[in-house]
């Protein structure tokens, strides 16, 4: 998939906030969700100002050594995960972490480093037309900045509907619809394309055969 062509279509305000344009004593955790028929996927990228840079390092480097082990990026991003929830039609969904990237100790405490979390669930099947998908973040809420927004869905099966977000984006909802069982679709397709040319077919056949007809008669008499 072209991430890059489906971000320029979908983004509203997330990826056009550089790593240093957002306030200096605010936290932006700025998350794009992807959805599509059997998966949800949500990237998180958290950027915290110079102001607020050591306390939130604090809560990352935990045994202080200056740098930033995988352990801790993993343990890190288990802490946002507790922070984050994603309910389907009313059904909660679970997150589980997939990858994590994390600049330097430095640059994050300088206000331009940033750290990149994802995370993947698996959507319950159902062959529901319309879904309503609620995303909610409380991470570091007393210093947090939070946006969120739906990137273009790459199944072409899935349409946005509609996006709605509290004044602080730190709730949102997504309305979509979604077309038919995928394979059934396929198949129910297939067949009223066959069923189309064999009704052609058949017009042919008694064209052909009312023509041989009416010569026979003629013969006849």
């Amino acid at each position: 998939m072209n991430k890059a062509v489906v971000i320029a279509g979908a983004m509203l305000s997330v990826g056009a906030v550089p790593a240093n344009a957002h306030r200096l004593d605010e936290y932006l955790e700025a998350t794009t969700i992807e959805v599509s028929r059997a998966q949800l996927r949500l990237d998180i990228r958290l950027a915290p100002g110079v102001a607020v840079a050591s306390s939130v390092l604090d809560s990352v480097d935990t045994n202080r050594d200056g740098a930033i082990s995988k352990a801790e990026e993993q343990d890190y991003g288990r802490r946002v995960q507790r922070d984050v929830s994603v309910a389907l039609d009313g059904e909660d969904v679970p997150l589980r972490l997939v990858s994590q990237r994390f600049d330097g100790v430095d640059e994050i405490r300088h206000g331009v480093g940033e750290m990149q979390l994802a995370f993947e669930a698996e959507l319950p099947p159902g062959g529901a037309h319309h879904h309503r998908l609620a995303f909610q973040n409380t991470h570091r809420s007393a210093i947090a900045a939070y946006l969120v927004n739906s990137l273009v869905p790459s199944d072409r099966d899935i349409h946005i509907v509609s996006q709605r977000r509290n004044y602080r984006q730190s709730m949102y909802e997504l309305r979509y619809d979604q077309d038919g069982a995928g394979a059934a679709s396929v198949t129910f397709g297939t067949l009223g394309s066959w069923a189309f040319v064999l009704g052609v077919l058949l017009v042919v056949l008694g064209s052909k055969v009312a023509s041989f007809l009416r010569r026979r008669a003629a013969l006849s008499s």
